[in-house]
Order: C-alpha cells, then structure tokens, then sequence
C-alpha cells in the first residue's frame, strides 16, 4: 500500500502540534490554543508564496518573543487542509503576525526554515497593525492594543484554560467542617497568583476576606466567628465556587 509523504506529514502533525491538538468539533480562539508553556511570537512576513508548492504560503522572521523561550528566527508556514477558511492571500511582505509556534515541526518539503502550519481548527495566529493587535483573540474579543496584549498574554494563556465552576467545586474539599478553628481548603484543579477567599454570614454581610497566591492548598483561621453556618466563596477570574461552612 503506498502511503504519500502528506498523509504521513498529516499523521505526525497532528498527534505532535499541541497547539491544534482538537476534533474540529470545536473551532478554537487563540486564547485557547495557548498555555502558560506556549512559546508566542512577533513576525514579520519576508517571503510570499502561491500556496501551491508544497502549499508553503509565506516565510516569516521573529521579531520579538512575547511568551517562551528563545526560539528559531525563522519559520516556513504552510497550510495542510485548513477548514478555517481563512483568506492567505491577504497577507503581504512585510505584515507582522502574533504567532503560537510551540512544537514547531522540521524542515519539511523543501521549506527553507523550520515548519509551522496554520488553520487546523484553530486560531493559532493574529494579525498586528500599528496599534495593536487584531484577530479572534479570545471569545467576545478580537482587537486588543499591542503593549496590553503582551501584558496580558499570561492572563490570556490562565483564562483559557481555567476549569468550569462545577469541576472546580467537585475537586474541592473544605476540612475540617464544622470546625472549631483552622479550615483548609484543598482544590487541586485551582493554581493562581489571586484567589479571592470570601466567607459570608446568613444575612449575606462578609466576614472573613483575603486574596492570595493559591496553588492547591491553603488554611484559614475562623476561631474568631461566632458559632454558626456560613458561606465559604471562592472567586478566581471570573468563576465562582461556594461552600457550606459549620463553625462550632
């Protein structure tokens, strides 16, 4: 059985690009193609092809590293069966991309740089103007300034993937509860620099509050509250999970 060099470039792109690793059930914005390990770039497009050889569309030089470590200079970007219906022909030399090239793959085809392919179900780049940056950045947003868009990168890497209220509430355990005095709070599936810890009383007025770095596990001191039953929130982003709390 013969097996064409493109069904074999298919095969390993797709198990090896964690970048568009999805079912195409599901288009992805390029918030949710990132994670706090993605390497994302600043290009600039330096060379122009037609599609057609090898479906090369351009060659792109790194101008800056946004998120990541150093990183190739130069990269080919093919496009391998996109279902994004995304209009290349727009691009021009010397347009500038924010680009996730994690996993980048080897020269392959005769590419002249390290090959990266865009458009498998995903958002894997944006385009950059000389105000900011523009593109399905993330869900209800699509044009951002270039200097908050870097600030926010991380953020935009955390939100992305940040797990729903009910997996966050499954996972996590309030011990011991009643209490007397210390509860600690365990959420393996929770790790950030600002998590809001709120506990209410029944009459919905606040009185225990404290943000803080949280990265699994933390303890929190009730023996000053009265005897009685409150409401344990934790907010992180915009999620939130209550729990029932008993002080003896």
């Amino acid at each position: 059985m013969k097996i064409s060099i493109l069904s074999i470039f298919l095969f390993f792109f797709l198990f090896h690009n964690n970048a568009v690793a999805c079912s195409c059930l599901e288009f992805l914005n390029f918030c949710e193609t990132i994670d706090e390990n993605s390497t994302v770039i600043n290009a600039e497009v330096i060379t122009k092809y037609n599609g057609q050889d090898n479906l090369k569309l351009m060659d792109v030089k790194r101008t800056e590293i946004i998120q990541g470590e150093t990183i190739e200079e130069f990269f080919t970007i093919y496009n391998y069966g996109s279902t994004c219906d995304i209009n290349y022909s727009t691009f021009e030399i010397g347009d500038e991309l924010i680009l996730n090239v994690t996993d980048p793959l080897p020269v392959f085809s005769g590419g002249n740089y390290a090959g990266f392919v865009l458009g498998w179900c995903a958002q894997d780049y944006l385009e950059r103007d000389f105000y900011g940056v523009f593109g399905n950045i993330s869900e209800g947003k699509e044009y951002e300034d270039y200097e908050i868009f870097k600030e926010n990168i991380l953020a935009c890497a955390l939100i992305s993937n940040i797990p729903t209220d009910e997996e966050i509430e499954a996972s996590t355990v309030i011990y011991p509860n009643p209490s007397f005095s210390n509860v600690s709070i365990i959420s393996p599936r929770l790790n950030t620099t600002d998590l809001e810890i709120n506990i209410l009383g029944i009459d919905g007025r606040i009185v225990f509050q404290r943000t803080e770095e949280f990265n699994g596990e933390t303890t929190i001191n009730i023996d000053n509250l009265p005897s009685g039953s409150y409401l344990l929130q934790l907010r992180y982003f915009d999620q939130l999970v209550i729990k029932k709390i008993v002080k003896y």
